[in-house]
């Protein structure tokens, strides 16, 4: 409920959150944080990703709870709305998520693994069209979104 309230009260309630999910002592308050920012939705990944590095188990399974609550599409999407500064951090956490001894349940790795896979064939595209003028990027989006749900990339 205190994590709702947060998140609806724009941007201060949402550093709230990002701090308590962080920084707080307390395990029980950085989980109610993470939980809060599922309300803030997938703009949010690179906070769990952060979080996932946490100490306490059931402060990481609230982090896999999350992001595997927001799913692919809704995570696809949102990176349309991302920096290339911001994508290149998300590759980032993504490696580290994958590259952890931390245990975690097979779909949110897979889950993972599928971010990682997006936003590095973003880059990818990027790279080949380096002397084209910038494209939009959601339709190339959309299509490696849709491989991925049909298992063809």
């Amino acid at each position: 409920a205190a994590g709702h309230a947060l998140a609806a009260a724009g941007p201060h309630g949402e550093l709230l959150l990002v701090k308590g999910a962080l920084r707080d002592s307390s395990a029980l308050t950085r989980r109610s944080a993470i939980l809060g920012l599922a309300n803030v939705g997938p703009m949010s990944l690179r906070t769990l990703l952060l979080a996932w590095e946490d100490r306490d188990p059931n402060v990481r399974a609230a982090v896999a709870e999350t992001v595997v609550g927001f799913g692919l599409d809704v995570i696809g999407t949102s990176l349309d709305l991302r920096t290339d500064v911001q994508l290149t951090g998300l590759r980032q956490g993504c490696a580290d998520v994958l590259s952890s001894p931390y245990p975690s349940t097979a779909e949110f790795r897979d889950l993972v693994a599928a971010v990682a896979d997006l936003i590095e064939g973003y880059f990818t595209d990027a790279e080949a069209n380096t002397s084209a003028p910038p494209a939009p990027r959601a339709p190339a989006r959309r299509r490696r979104l849709h491989r991925h749900r049909s298992g063809l990339g």
